[in-house]
């Protein structure tokens, strides 16, 4: 339901260009910090957006990156640092999922010393897609804030096809040549989340 709602947004967008990514953040924190603030809630954990429609999840964890840098810019309101919440999901055996359920959102909140959680999905169309997030208090449920965007997918742009990350494109036998298959793909998907997280991270530092 959720992504068929998501998928009307954008459609209905028609021919109207998606915002830039770096400006629905600015939106979205702003909004995060003012629902933070009216609820008292002063250390939160943002968790990777989760893709509604299966496609590009690798997504969701750079919508989550990008979302962090720029509510620690707006310094309205704590982060965990996301390695540390990395580290806590994997000892505690937690998923996204699971963490946004009743038991998972207390555990987190008592773990992390954190009062609410932020929390969405998206589901992309091509080069843009529509954002859904929201702020959690861990211990009532009670949704603080909701908001949802479109955005242009650009960080595919960040750089160039003669970076280090397009030779892995290029096998002996073309691309994602037949040898090694499996650990090619794995090894591609790898440096493309780190190409991701890299240039929102350098987005982020920029005034």
């Amino acid at each position: 339901m959720k992504t068929a709602i998501l998928a009307v947004l954008l459609a209905a967008a028609g021919a109207v260009s998606p915002v830039q990514g770096a400006e629905v953040f600015k939106a979205i924190a702003k909004g995060v910090s003012a629902a933070a603030a009216g609820a008292k809630v002063e250390r939160v954990a943002v968790l990777p957006f989760i893709a509604s429609n299966g496609q590009h999840p690798e997504d969701g964890v750079v919508m989550a990156e990008r979302l962090i840098g720029t509510l620690v810019q707006h310094g309205k309101v704590r982060v965990v640092e996301r390695e540390m919440l990395n580290s806590i999901m994997k000892e505690h055996y937690l998923t996204t999922s699971g963490i946004v359920s009743p038991e998972g959102r207390r555990q987190i909140g008592r773990v992390l010393a954190v009062d609410a959680i932020v929390t969405g999905s998206f589901v992309s169309f091509g080069r843009r897609a529509a954002v859904n997030a929201r702020l959690i208090h861990v211990e009532t449920g009670d949704i603080l804030y909701a908001q949802t965007r479109e955005l242009s997918i650009d960080w595919f742009d960040a750089y160039p096809l003669a970076s280090p990350f397009a030779s892995l494109l290029a096998g002996d036998e073309g691309p994602l040549g037949c040898r090694d298959y499996q650990a090619q793909l794995e090894r591609l998907e790898r440096e493309l989340l780190d190409l991701k997280t890299r240039y929102w991270m350098t987005q982020s530092a920029l005034p």
